[in-house]
């Protein structure tokens, strides 16, 4: 992607044993490399925030 950006992916399997994976983006700063989360990610005015609640079932 660049000298100082470039992706990661994350391999791991659950429980059951079924593969999963997912690719980030990573961002090197001072000799360090960081993940990326959400950037610039505009927060729209009319949205409910996440539960952080037990689940019901």
């Amino acid at each position: 992607m660049g000298p100082d950006t470039g992706s990661a992916r994350l391999t791991a399997k659950d429980n059951a044993g079924k593969p999963m994976r997912d690719t980030f983006t990573v961002m090197q700063e001072e000799n360090r490399w960081h993940l990326v989360l959400f950037t610039h990610q505009p927060t729209p005015t009319d949205k409910q925030p996440a539960s952080t609640g037990k689940p019901s079932s």
